[in-house]
């Protein structure tokens, strides 16, 4: 009996549709062509705790850590007969932390610079038996060294107000912060420094009055220490009677981390030295206001300002 063909077909193995194999091998990877390296650890928190510890012993060199607070306040009568207008703008050294700090303006008559008042400290009132109730009386003990000094930065409040009445335009005042670019001329051809040449100033907002008559700073001569400040006087709707229209402004003033060598306050020092004298022009910041019209004594324009300095010298206490 012959024997039958075996068909391929039945050599087959079926599997059921839900089988899964229990192989779980996974295939071999490519030859890896880098050796493995452990991942380095980033120390950067240490870094950065040693390199504030480094900094710490540097400014520690310079003096404890001091603040001062000082104002000053302006009006019509300190302005004299010309009062505040276009042509004569307001400046100070923003810099200078010491008491020989003063205002500049313009004297009309001969266009040079005139030197007006200085910082007060405050609150004044507290003097005498009163001085006992001064909660700032840390703070101002101390003063700025007339040797040297590290400033580090100024917090000023400013204050302006007058009388309006609601048909009365706009009155716009503006404080530029700036410093120069390089070492500018000061001799009988040329007088661009401040404040002796504060005249080159004017005319910096004399929008309202005589356009024509417009001034600009020079980008040449002058960069910007920081963002120039508008104060806006309107009066509010519905406010026909004479009133008083009060604005503030908040702004602050950082500086290099660059010592200013004052040297006034010592044994070979002249008579005449001051801050102006002793350090670069280069190194000086300026503060201007500059005003958009002609005051009158009847607008009563006032202005005022407080500054809390921050710096460090050899010869104070830390507060």
């Amino acid at each position: 009996m012959p024997y039958a063909k075996k068909s391929m077909r039945s050599s087959r193995t079926t599997y059921r549709p839900n089988y899964r194999s229990k192989n779980t091998n996974k295939p071999v990877s490519a030859i890896q062509k880098k050796r493995w390296v452990p991942k380095q650890v980033k120390n950067t928190m240490s870094i950065n705790t040693l390199a504030k510890q480094v900094k710490s012993l540097q400014v520690s060199k310079l003096g404890p850590y001091q603040k001062r607070i000082e104002a000053f306040e302006l009006d019509h009568a300190d302005m004299g007969t010309n009062n505040f207008n276009y042509s004569r703008p307001i400046c100070f050294q923003l810099n200078d932390f010491t008491s020989d700090c003063k205002l500049h303006t313009l004297n009309p008559s001969t266009h040079s610079s005139q030197t007006m008042k200085g910082w007060s400290s405050i609150p004044s009132k507290f003097t005498g038996a009163l001085a006992k109730y001064d909660q700032f009386w840390a703070t101002n003990d101390c003063e700025v060294s007339k040797l040297r000094y590290l400033p580090i930065k100024c917090d000023y409040t400013m204050t302006v107000s007058t009388h309006m009445t609601e048909q009365d335009m706009p009155r716009w005042i503006r404080v530029d912060f700036i410093k120069p670019n390089k070492i500018l001329p000061q001799s009988g051809s040329h007088a661009l420094n401040l404040p002796e040449g504060i005249f080159s100033f004017s005319d910096l907002l004399n929008t309202y009055a005589q356009p024509h008559r417009v001034n600009a700073i020079n980008p040449i001569l002058w960069r910007k220490c920081a963002k120039s400040k508008w104060i806006n006087l309107k009066a509010s709707a519905g406010q026909s009677s004479t009133t008083d229209v009060i604005r503030h402004a908040k702004f602050s003033i950082r500086f290099p981390n660059k010592v200013i060598n004052v040297e006034t306050d010592t044994p070979y020092s002249y008579a005449n030295d001051t801050i102006l004298t002793n350090i670069p022009r280069k190194e000086q910041m300026w503060a201007i206001f500059s005003f958009d019209r002609q005051y009158v004594a009847t607008d009563d324009l006032k202005i005022g300002m407080t500054r809390t300095m921050h710096w460090r010298d050899e010869h104070g206490a830390a507060n």
